[in-house]
């Protein structure tokens, strides 16, 4: 893979069936060397990757800057920071930087990582300032965002038959407020607390439907929840773009009770806004979501809270309207900034000392 001012080499690993996206590698263009992640179970929660087998082929291959994530779980990330002495390449790290709901030794060990790198790639201006702050050079941080693809979403907007979604909405028997859930249903997004609200909708004969877009191994558990509910429908895994827009197309907010991260910027792309709790464990791209504008961000994490918001937003068309309108302003761009921002960050670092040889 070749971009204006370098090449790229991707090291691809696999994600657990159930847990993660499935292969979709053969997507990119360009050299790509497949690896084998190793995973850690853990009861309750998702598996973590802690090893890459097949790794020392990166390092082998001698690359100026290796780019990697911020998992402080996984060997290899230290293994790639204690190698660079022998191998003279740089590490550049990724991601949130400043998380919520991280222990404190998960946060002292993140710190470690980042504060060991000769770069850092941070999703927000706050994961800058925290990387800043840990010991890493201002020269050395660039805020990227965490976004879409926005210019295949608007394609995908743009390619929707209006009788699909007319078809959808009719198979579900469709009627009043649609909220979509699209996500992985694992625990922190609290998928129980949107069941039991449109429990409670429907025994107020309130008209309001959830359609649930997503797939993982705690899904069945609420299927089980949800069973002989007429306004709860399950959907499945759906990654094609094409096939989620229709459905986009007919919701009226974003319905994630629990931990959002970027299906925010996904459902502002849609003009789609989101209903959430204010105190849930969010990854930093919410920062985008305000109380009111596009979104609104509930104090309690209780059904009967967001049953009682749904139904008075049912009931105001005047206000969905401006929260859609508001939700379509706010998105974040797309993919052309981020990509522009990484690359020119690692040819700074590529062209400034290794920070293993001080």
């Amino acid at each position: 893979m070749t971009s204006r001012r370098g090449d790229l080499t991707v090291y691809a690993g696999q994600a657990q069936e159930g847990d993660g996206v499935p292969d979709s590698s053969a997507e990119l263009d360009g050299p790509i060397e497949k690896l084998r992640n190793v995973h850690l179970s853990r009861p309750g929660r998702d598996p973590r990757v802690v090893y890459v087998r097949g790794w020392t082929k990166i390092v082998a291959g001698r690359p100026q800057v290796v780019i990697t994530t911020e998992a402080s779980h996984n060997i290899v990330n230290w293994a790639l920071l204690a190698t660079r002495r022998w191998y003279g390449h740089r590490v550049v790290i990724m991601g949130h930087i400043r998380s919520s709901g991280q222990s404190r030794l998960a946060m002292a060990l993140r710190r470690r990582l980042v504060a060991a790198a000769d770069g850092v790639l941070a999703y927000t201006p706050e994961g800058v300032e925290q990387a800043c702050a840990w010991g890493i050079a201002q020269e050395r941080v660039m805020s990227v965002g965490n976004t879409l693809d926005l210019a295949r979403i608007e394609a995908a907007k743009r390619a929707v038959n209006p009788a699909d979604v007319t078809s959808l909405r009719r198979n579900f028997g469709l009627e009043g407020l649609v909220c979509l859930f699209v996500g992985r249903p694992n625990r922190v997004k609290r998928l129980d607390v949107a069941i039991d609200a449109m429990r409670l909708l429907a025994q107020r004969d309130v008209q309001a439907h959830l359609i649930v877009i997503g797939s993982s191994a705690e899904l069945p558990g609420y299927v089980e929840r949800a069973e002989g509910m007429a306004n709860v429908h399950f959907v499945g895994e759906v990654l094609d773009e094409d096939v989620l827009a229709p459905y986009f197309g007919l919701a009226d907010i974003m319905l994630i009770p629990g931990a959002v991260g970027l299906s925010v910027n996904h459902a502002f792309a849609y003009g789609v806004p989101l209903v959430t709790s204010a105190d849930a464990p969010h990854r930093p791209e919410m920062a985008i979501a305000e109380h009111g504008k596009n979104a609104l961000l509930l104090e309690s994490m209780d059904a009967q809270t967001f049953a009682e918001t749904l139904e008075r937003l049912s009931q105001n068309p005047t206000m969905l309207q401006a929260l859609k309108a508001n939700a379509t302003s706010t998105a974040v761009p797309g993919v052309d900034n981020m990509v522009a921002a990484i690359e020119s960050l690692v040819v700074t670092v590529a062209h400034q000392p290794n920070r293993a040889k001080r």
